[in-house]
């Protein structure tokens, strides 16, 4: 596997953490604040813990899928990787204040 890739899986596993650690930390308030009407749901469904399962599910999904794209050599691999680096970037952009404060 290249480095750039395994650099682009610690990013966004990186940035995961913080979102699941952000999502644990305000607990008690995320229902209210939250803007995604899908974790809205989840949280409503099974609370915050089963948002945090999710979120667990998704980042192992995309890591596989970044690993076999990369295994199989896809051209598009790496329009792939640099989309969810500039989502992941995005998310961390969010919350940049907040590391801050």
């Amino acid at each position: 596997m290249r480095w750039k890739l395994w650099a682009a899986l610690v990013f966004v596993a990186s940035v995961s953490g913080l979102d699941v650690w952000f999502c644990l930390l305000d607990a008690d308030a995320l229902r209210d604040v939250e803007l995604n009407p899908l974790a809205c749901m989840v949280i409503d469904w099974g609370g915050v813990y089963a948002l945090v399962a999710l979120k667990h599910v998704g980042l192992a999904t995309v890591v596989v899928t970044l690993c076999e794209l990369d295994r199989h050599r896809y051209r598009c691999r790496w329009w792939v990787v640099g989309s969810v680096v500039v989502v992941q970037s995005l998310v961390l952009g969010c919350y940049v204040s907040r590391i801050g404060a």
